[in-house]
């Protein structure tokens, strides 16, 4: 878009040598002015056309980009939610193994005592 924007002012101060040059030039000078005067103003047009053209394109392609980030942070939001889920879930799972953890702790305390009572009492 630089390059074109500076292609575009060079174009410009090429017309503007042209419109200065000295009006006393032969015929076959104002003829190859006036051919040189079209062709500049030819380039002029194609290269506004151009850069109207890669800016629609740029344009384009930020609209895509931040549609992109739009539905890359509903992603992350949901793997955010997902992974809260998953930490809850450890967490009640790991209470869970604890408190079952006490119970066998206690039930083999209690086989234990029980095995001494039956060996007591045989």
């Amino acid at each position: 878009e630089d390059e074109l924007l500076q292609g575009v002012a060079d174009l410009e101060e090429l017309q503007q040598r042209l419109s200065a040059a000295e009006p006393s030039d032969s015929a076959a000078v104002q003829n190859l002015r006036q051919r040189h005067r079209h062709e500049l103003e030819l380039m002029q047009f194609r290269t506004k056309e151009t850069l109207r053209k890669v800016q629609g394109q740029a344009a384009e392609v930020l609209q895509g980009c931040n549609v992109e980030q739009q539905q890359l942070r509903e992603v992350v939001r949901s793997q955010e939610a997902e992974l809260q889920r998953l930490r809850t879930l450890h967490d009640v799972l790991t209470r869970e193994m604890c408190r079952l953890g006490a119970e066998c702790s206690s039930a083999k305390d209690k086989a234990a005592t029980l095995e001494d009572s039956l060996r007591a009492a045989e």
